[in-house]
């Protein structure tokens, strides 16, 4: 009697501690999801706040004509970003994924999108994370656009919505994170 109740105290310290792990495990890569799909917001907010800058529309290199999807690619060498809307969703894998500086780089544990694979003998190594960046007009009346342009309704445009999603497999599951934030041209007249 003793032995039976101390093998089902044991088995279900180790359940406990699997199920510990496993938790665990999805907790932090949620949290670099959640920081991922962040990054991609800030990437437009600084792209807008650098074209006023400049003088130049808010807007400007963020929505190109009607593609509202693009992915920010940094390059760490210039600390630059360039956006690349050849994606048009998460799923086209060889634009969207997300690539890791090892440990032999000098940008070490920096994540960047990359198009396809890395040449080999690169020092990018690839991530389970996906990423893309959705950037809708937000038309005068309110409407926020997923095609065409606040002008085609004779509306001025006055925002962008920024959506960005970034998605990751663990243990033959899909897991998605979308953030979202209204840009405003607040310096023209927005809202």
């Amino acid at each position: 009697m003793a032995l039976t109740i101390l093998v089902t105290g044991a088995v279900s310290m180790l359940v406990l501690v699997s199920a510990m792990s496993v938790a665990r495990s999805v907790s932090e890569l949620q949290t670099v999801a959640v920081n991922l799909a962040r990054e991609g917001i800030e990437f437009s907010r600084s792209i807008r706040d650098s074209n006023w800058l400049q003088n130049i529309a808010f807007d400007t290199t963020l929505n190109i004509d009607d593609t509202h999807s693009f992915v920010p690619k940094l390059d760490p060498s210039t600390n630059l970003v360039a956006l690349d809307f050849s994606p048009q969703t998460i799923d086209d894998a060889a634009w969207t994924k997300i690539f890791k500086y090892n440990e032999l780089s000098t940008y070490f544990g920096l994540m960047v999108n990359f198009q396809a694979t890395p040449p080999p003998g690169s020092d990018l190594t690839a991530t389970p994370f996906q990423r893309i960046v959705y950037a809708y007009p937000i038309c005068e009346d309110g409407s926020v656009l997923t095609s065409g342009q606040c002008s085609d309704m004779t509306y001025t445009e006055i925002g962008l919505k920024i959506v960005c999603e970034v998605q990751w497999s663990e243990r033959n599951r899909t897991h998605r994170v979308k953030l979202e934030e209204d840009l405003y041209d607040w310096q023209r007249g927005g809202r």
